[in-house]
């Protein structure tokens, strides 16, 4: 089939765990029916509906406005563009301004827009995204990947399209838990730290 078939026994495992732990595994799954390979709408939204609940059920803000923004989509993909706007705009509402997550559900709302024939409007949301995601190389990606298909020329007029090679060259943090205690930064091992 055209859908991703998941084992019922890892449901029930997401089930046996306490509602904190199971709101971003529902959310995890949601994402991947809509987001995935094969999309399952389905699917997506029992997924999302089990989310939601969880989330009114133990007062988990958050993970609500994340489905919110995941079902605005799923409301895109049926043409119901006026209902996937109001979601959009509640959305954008709740948000942290300068959260990944923020400049996400605009791309996601500027995509609604574009589909319901609302261009210029969209344009102008995918151009402010990309001014406020230089900083953030995986969603400055997402607008250019997102703009050369919709409005190649558009893309091309900006003045920073690329995010900085320098972004990507951070030292990574890595600590090993297991065995011996290990910390490394970059290729330097840290061998001593303040309390």
């Amino acid at each position: 089939g055209n859908s991703v078939q998941l084992p019922m026994d890892l449901f029930a495992q997401i089930k046996a765990l306490e509602p904190l732990q199971q709101i971003p595994l529902w959310y995890n799954l949601a994402s991947l029916y809509l987001l995935g390979e094969k999309i399952n709408v389905l699917e997506a939204q029992e997924t999302l509906d089990i989310l939601k609940s969880m989330c009114d059920k133990v007062g988990c803000v958050y993970y609500h406005v994340l489905a919110d923004n995941l079902e605005a989509r799923l409301y895109r993909y049926h043409h119901l563009l006026n209902k996937a706007k109001k979601y959009h705009e509640r959305v954008n509402q709740q948000l942290n301004a300068s959260s990944v997550e923020f400049y996400q559900a605009h791309l996601n709302y500027g995509l609604t827009l574009w589909a319901n024939d609302e261009r210029q409007e969209a344009k102008t949301l995918f151009l402010q995204v990309s001014e406020g995601v230089k900083l953030i190389p995986l969603v400055l990606l997402e607008v250019n990947q997102i703009l050369s298909v919709l409005d190649p020329i558009t893309l091309e007029t900006l003045p920073l399209n690329q995010p900085s090679l320098e972004l990507w060259e951070q030292p990574v943090l890595f600590i090993q838990m297991f065995g011996e205690l290990k910390i490394t930064l970059g290729s330097q091992s840290l061998e001593s730290w303040f309390k």
